[in-house]
Order: C-alpha cells, then structure tokens, then sequence
C-alpha cells in the first residue's frame, strides 16, 4: 500500500467520499420516511370540528385567564435589589479553598 499511495492521498480521498456518500444515504433515507409519514398522517386526520359554544363564553374564559397571567399585578413584586450575606461555613473556610496537592 506504501509503494501505490505513499503520502496516502488515495486513503483519504475514498474515506472521505465513502462518509460524504453515507449521509447523502441517510439524508434520502430520512426525507422519504418524513414524506411518508406525513402523507399517511393526512389520510388519518379528521375534518375540523365545529365550535359547540356558539355564545363565546370560552373564548371570554381563555382571554380572562390570558389577561391574569400575563397582567403587571399577577406577577410578584421584586425590588431589582441583590443582597449577598456572607455565610460562615466549612465550604466558605479559607484553609480549604488554596490546598495544593
């Protein structure tokens, strides 16, 4: 192989096309599953259904409850202010934070 290729030129050239050549294979085999797939889930689906709640109380609901969670007083009030204690702990200990091995 070291008299054919010496700088192994050839090697790299078929290993590359051979893994280029994989995932072309496996981008096909993929996109014909997902068109598959989807045809079949067409075929599945039912029509839409009407609304029953012709008088639109549900909608009143959804957009009431959509107002509550996304309005200013639904939400806690936080003062934008960090405060940072220093707790005294064996984890906080200066004699265990710089031990050289």
């Amino acid at each position: 192989m070291e008299t054919l290729d010496p700088h192994g030129w050839m090697l790299s050239l078929i290993s590359v096309l051979v893994v280029f050549s994989a995932l072309v294979l496996l981008y096909l085999i993929y996109s014909l599953i997902g068109k598959l797939s989807t045809r079949a889930m067409a075929r599945r689906a039912a029509p839409p259904e009407s609304p029953v709640d012709s008088s639109g109380a549900e909608a009143a609901a959804i957009a009431m409850a959509l107002n509550l969670y996304l309005a200013e007083y639904a939400h806690d009030r936080e003062s934008g202010t960090i405060t940072i204690r220093d707790e005294k702990s064996s984890w906080s200990c200066i004699d265990f934070k710089d031990r050289r091995l």
